[in-house]
């Protein structure tokens, strides 16, 4: 069985030329350089999750701390 499956999704036309001239700077395959985003963005998803739920035990735990989203940059409508 395959390791991957395969993505495909509309792209606008306009926006492609810079798509394809940032991947030709950075010296990367437009697949390499979209797969690196998406795998980013998941991980950034994750760490923003696992934050969120440390931020709502540490506000239950009845300690006097003064927790706010400010103090961790989380904005808990995300």
């Amino acid at each position: 069985m395959k390791e991957t499956v395969r993505i495909n999704f509309e792209f606008p036309r306009d926006d492609y030329p810079k798509l394809k001239m940032i991947c030709a700077e950075k010296g990367v395959s437009l697949k390499d350089f979209a797969t690196g985003l998406i795998l980013q963005a998941m991980e950034d998803h994750d760490h923003l999750k696992g934050a969120k739920e440390t931020l709502k035990r540490l506000r239950n735990s009845g300690d006097d701390m003064a927790i706010t989203e400010s103090t961790w940059k989380i904005n808990e409508g995300s």
